[in-house]
């Protein structure tokens, strides 16, 4: 897990959106973003609170015309919840979405697709216990709406 830290981390170091100029010729734009995750669990728990987590992710947008464009992503993403007894579930995805972008206006787009979601590695941790960890495995697949640029 260090070694995909490590390699997400050089990642968005050394990448970035390549010259507008020189991708408007091509119509197609990548680029990295990176950010926070507030996460947590719903339904029949208790006393389970907010976990910070974090997410990176690497896009590629292919424009077909001005105005639509596909979007395929690769991203991490380190999600889970606070225990009431201190602990902290911890669980880590790679996502690959790839979104259906369109754009009504020349900064707004909607966008929407199906996802696919692989669950690495999961893990409690409590100061008392040390860490646990489940080495789960899992799948997850969704669809993505999403409006805004």
């Amino acid at each position: 897990m260090r070694k995909l830290c490590i390699f997400l981390i050089a990642v968005l170091c050394f990448s970035g959106t390549a010259l507008a100029q020189q991708q408007a010729a091509k119509k197609n734009y990548t680029g990295v973003r990176a950010g926070l995750n507030l996460s947590t669990f719903s339904g029949d728990t208790e006393d389970l609170g907010m976990q910070v987590g974090a997410h990176g992710d690497f896009y590629a947008l292919y424009m077909e015309s001005k105005r639509i464009g596909l979007q395929p992503e690769i991203q991490y993403s380190l999600q889970g919840t606070k225990t009431e007894n201190g602990g902290h579930l911890l669980m880590h995805y790679v996502v690959v979405p790839l979104m259906l972008k369109v754009f009504p206006a020349p900064a707004f787009s909607i966008q929407a697709g199906p996802d696919a979601g692989f669950l690495f590695s999961s893990k409690y941790e409590r100061e008392a216990v040390g860490i646990v960890d489940n080495r789960s495995k899992g799948q997850d697949f969704g669809l993505r709406p999403f409006a805004g640029e």
